[in-house]
């Protein structure tokens, strides 16, 4: 596998790792306890996020432990500080998002919270992607991710 292969090979495993742990894979009890929005679920849903990111450190480069540990804290910092952003009043915990049918008859007002919603969304998941490549970016000069 040559230097950009390895490279794509970890940016696909990071957008997987974003898409499926949002959600689909996330613990049923993990979920229940991140609608409360207390500070103890966004610790254990941005552990669950270090964790996929240690896993994928050490199963696709030759990054060791220490290394892999340091990234998947990179990470799990970069994620409480968003979740911690994505539930203040202020952010996008404010806004509603609006079904079709709701869309169709809302106000501005109601309207503008929609698109701003959105915006936010796509602010909070730009960030997890550029922490995501700053990950690859430092094991790239750690010289790990060469595996063959």
């Amino acid at each position: 596998m040559n230097d950009v292969s390895q490279i794509f090979v970890l940016l696909l495993a990071f957008q997987l790792k974003q898409l499926l742990c949002d959600y689909p894979i996330l613990p049923d009890f993990l979920l229940k306890r991140f609608h409360s929005n207390g500070i103890k679920a966004f610790i254990l849903y941005s552990a669950f996020h270090a964790f996929i990111t240690f896993t994928i450190c050490l199963l696709l480069t030759n990054a060791e432990y220490p290394l892999a540990l340091l990234m998947s804290l990179l990470d799990f910092s970069a994620g409480f500080a968003l979740a911690m952003f994505r539930s203040h009043s202020s952010m996008i915990a404010r806004f509603k998002p609006l079904d079709l049918d709701e869309f169709i008859s809302a106000s501005r007002k109601a309207k503008r919270q929609h698109r701003m919603y959105w915006t936010f969304f796509g602010i909070d998941q730009a960030l997890h992607h550029m922490t995501h490549f700053s990950i690859i970016y430092i094991l790239c000069l750690q010289g790990v991710v060469w595996m063959m």
